[in-house]
């Protein structure tokens, strides 16, 4: 069982703001090899096929609205890049589009499988030196897995460029609105 799995959602936000320089470099090594892993990487291209922009555009308006964030997306991810399927921010839709996987934090999710809480990207030592934190892009960031048969395929997130305590409730809301894009498990 991860480490991710056996703490509280306040457990989970405190090891992920106060990681060692061994412990971050262990992580991005993991990251690396769950990225690639071939069963992740073919579960997240059916899924790719499957989904419904029309849903998932929904699932960002609600997203965005419910925890009054600056800005939601649905974004999935392969080996190497992070797609935004939906998107909304303030001034309405976004534009989908494609960019490199590490250039978004969306890969921590699949990776770990479980949420990222990122309150102030300053002071979180999986984020801080990211250029979204950088250049004041992003400042606060929650994250949640979406799962297509058993695997994390990508991430439903809401982000501002405020600083932002989230909450276990707020945490809850999101994946309850990922599990609506999420697949069951397949029968062995």
């Amino acid at each position: 069982m991860p480490i991710w799995d056996r703490l509280s959602f306040s457990g989970r936000r405190r090891r992920q703001e106060r990681m060692t320089d061994a412990e971050l470099d262990d992580y991005r090594a993991a990251l690396e090899r769950t990225l690639t892993e071939p069963a992740r990487v073919e579960a997240t291209a059916e899924f790719a096929e499957r989904i419904k922009p029309e849903q998932a555009q929904r699932i960002a308006r609600v997203a965005a609205q419910l925890l009054g964030a600056a800005h939601a997306e649905v974004n999935i991810l392969d080996e190497d890049t992070q797609r935004t399927i939906a998107g909304v921010d303030r001034d309405g839709d976004t534009e989908g589009g494609t960019m490199c996987r590490e250039d978004g934090w969306c890969q921590n999710v699949v990776a770990m499988g479980q949420e990222l809480i990122v309150d102030e990207a300053n002071h979180h030592r999986m984020v801080r030196d990211h250029d979204h934190a950088t250049s004041g892009r992003v400042n606060s960031y929650l994250g949640v897995p979406i799962v297509s048969f058993g695997q994390t395929v990508g991430a439903v997130c809401v982000f501002d460029t405020r600083t932002r305590t989230w909450t276990e409730s707020e945490a809850t809301k999101l994946r309850m609105l990922a599990d609506v894009l999420s697949e069951p498990p397949k029968n062995s």
